[in-house]
């Protein structure tokens, strides 16, 4: 993420820019339609203290990393490698083929949110890499809801 991006985001240039290596398996499954993820800012001299909840706009579908020879629903063949961490992952929503709101717990210690370069995914990265991907739809990564 650039300087500005940065700003743009936290409202204040960085102190320090935290970044880590991600791996991703290509196959991926789609589970749903994101709703919303909440983030434990890390970085102290953020506008954005402490706990915040990240609303989606319309269309932006929620990825898991597909299990042995479960097939596909998106295959990525070349994913960057280092990302730009957002903070602690403290949870996400999303709406799955059932109609119903579900909820995946995060966790402040284990788990983080990082962004691509290109600021249009979202991951949770857990201890085995990159357990979960946001793409697509209006993400607006520039506005929060602190919670």
């Amino acid at each position: 993420m650039s300087q500005q991006a940065y700003v743009r985001f936290h409202g204040v240039p960085p102190s320090q820019v935290d970044t880590l290596r991600g791996w991703v398996p290509g196959p991926l499954v789609l589970i749903g339609t994101g709703l919303d993820i909440g983030y434990g800012v890390q970085d102290l001299s953020s506008e954005k203290e402490g706990k915040y909840v990240h609303d989606f706009g319309r269309s932006v579908k929620i990825y898991r990393r597909a299990k042995e020879g479960e097939p596909a629903d998106v295959v990525l063949r070349s994913f960057p490698h280092d990302l730009m961490v957002l903070g602690s992952n403290l949870g996400f929503t999303y709406k799955g083929d059932d109609g119903r709101k579900h909820e995946v717990k995060g966790s402040t210690r284990k788990k983080l949110c990082a962004t691509l370069p290109d600021r249009r995914k979202l991951v949770v990265v857990g201890p085995g890499g990159v357990e979960f991907m946001a793409w697509g739809g209006r993400m607006r990564i520039e506005n929060w809801i602190y919670d």
